[in-house]
């Protein structure tokens, strides 16, 4: 059975589909009495009594580094909503053995509860931007309760070394790892023998521990695709402080990552990179590197649709597609206040383009801070004072409610996936959230279209034009083209 948006699952309400995971479909859903997103799997049959009771003692579990299951319902599973990628190797040997010792800690606070992972495998195995964090821990493989039972978690963690450091998963005439004080960590783990292997993840963190990270090893670990993006980033953000003082030409593109959020507060994740975007969008010179396109970047890259498009993830799409220059952001918390950063950096040198820092009294005001910024950027990186001037609705947001632009931002990105109808629920509740989100009205109308309704669509469309109050931009104009060839 599929779920659609809207629909009831016990306490939760569904929100949009998220793919298919080990347990059956997964869905990002609200828990309304909490009032928190969550992910939900939702099995094809009901759970086993042996399954309830190993569930149970995972739900108990409260580790960083594994995803918290928070409820157990008749047939389905309720935990953290989880932003990452699938652990992929290769990897340096610096990542490899930062991202083990993730992995170790997480599975030395379970041993020493009596819980083991089961089911330790590198598609178990989500890199955020938070570091690791284990899925399914401690779980049965089936909802029947059966488990594969073949492997402990030490032998399954010296596959999962091999594989980050290899790119390839453990075979039997594998090649030796280096540098060699490695390899013999993972001769240990490896070992079928477990009075000869290691006797718990604390003592095999503490072996990976004395392992130098110096010459010595060979240099494919060094030279892993995320690292090298990494480090470039790394470097342009040192630069930060001394702006080139270069301008963007009117024919340059920009990809937008999303903003790193320091603040511990989940609402400005996502949030403000679409939040961003609707301020630069209202240019007429600066040119945003189209979602579409995004999207079919990380597909050639082999990441989901969901990926989050991290500082270095932009500059990757960026180099792969010849853009000039990446755009993105930071958020951290003053205490009181917010310091929102909007910075822009040459792709090719790590050279900043541009830099603009404001201050935002208080969580409601992030928005105001964020379209002035936006619009400071605009002129440092060279658009014209007469483009600026002509639109006087630059500095202003397009709502003042942070709740309603979050529900916005979840729909844009269920559309640049791919999942139209989806979407609709989400603007909808934006606008109720914010009956004077214009840009909600819009981005309703332009999924309407899609999902056929024409009458539905144009009401949509009358409602933007009377919201956005007429002022000029590029989204206007091309809202009035949308407009004429629905009637």
């Amino acid at each position: 059975m599929s779920w659609a948006a809207g629909n009831r699952l016990g306490p939760y309400v569904i929100l949009a589909p998220l793919g298919s995971g080990a347990m059956g479909d997964a869905y990002q859903a609200h828990d309304p009495l909490l009032d928190r997103n969550v992910q939900i799997q939702i099995s094809p049959e009901p759970f086993s009594e042996d399954f309830n009771r190993a569930a149970r003692a995972a739900a108990a579990l409260d580790h960083p580094h594994i995803c918290k299951l928070s409820d157990v319902g008749p047939n389905y599973l309720v935990t953290e909503p989880l932003e990452g990628v699938t652990l992929k190797g290769p990897l340096s040997l610096p990542e490899t053995l930062r991202f083990a010792a993730e992995i170790l800690d997480a599975l030395d606070y379970a041993q020493q509860r009596g819980i083991g992972h089961g089911d330790l495998q590198p598609s178990n195995i989500l890199i955020t931007q938070q570091g690791v964090k284990l899925l399914n821990f401690g779980l049965p493989r089936s909802p029947s309760g059966q488990t594969a039972g073949a492997n402990s978690d030490i032998y399954a963690m010296g596959c999962v070394l091999y594989e980050m450091l290899m790119g390839r998963p453990l075979a039997e005439n594998r090649r030796p790892v280096r540098p060699a004080a490695l390899e013999k960590v993972l001769q240990k783990c490896l070992d079928r023998d477990p009075a000869r292997g290691w006797q718990s993840a604390s003592e095999l963190k503490q072996a990976l521990a004395g392992v130098s990270q110096g010459p010595g090893y060979r240099r494919e670990y060094l030279i892993a695709g995320g690292s090298v993006a990494m480090l470039i980033v790394g470097l342009a953000l040192l630069v930060m402080q001394f702006p080139s003082r270069q301008k963007l030409s009117a024919g340059d593109v920009l990809v937008l990552a999303d903003f790193t959020n320091t603040t511990g507060d989940g609402i400005f994740d996502g949030t403000l990179r679409a939040a961003l975007k609707a301020q630069l969008d209202q240019s007429p010179f600066l040119k945003i590197l189209d979602e579409s396109q995004v999207q079919r970047d990380l597909q050639r890259m082999g990441r989901a649709p969901e990926t989050r498009i991290t500082n270095a993830m932009a500059h990757d799409i960026c180099m792969r597609g010849g853009q000039k220059a990446m755009i993105g952001g930071a958020i951290a918390d003053l205490g009181k206040a917010f310091a929102i950063t909007i910075q822009a950096v040459n792709c090719k040198n790590g050279g900043t383009l541009a830099r603009e820092q404001v201050r935002a009294e208080g969580r409601e005001q992030v928005l105001n801070a964020l379209a002035e910024a936006a619009a400071g950027i605009r002129c440092k990186l060279g658009e014209p004072a007469a483009s600026l001037q002509s639109g006087r609705h630059a500095a202003r947001p397009a709502t003042g409610s942070i709740a309603a632009f979050q529900f916005y931002a979840m729909g844009i990105a269920q559309r640049d996936r791919g999942n139209n109808l989806a979407s609709i629920p989400f603007f909808q509740h934006a606008i109720e959230l914010d009956p004077n989100f214009a840009l909600a009205y819009l981005a309703l109308g332009r999924a309407q279209t899609m999902a056929g309704g024409a009458a539905q669509a144009r009401k949509a469309y009358e409602d933007f034009f009377a919201k956005n109050g007429g002022a000029a931009s590029p989204i206007l104009t091309q809202a009035i083209n949308e407009f004429a060839a629905l009637r």
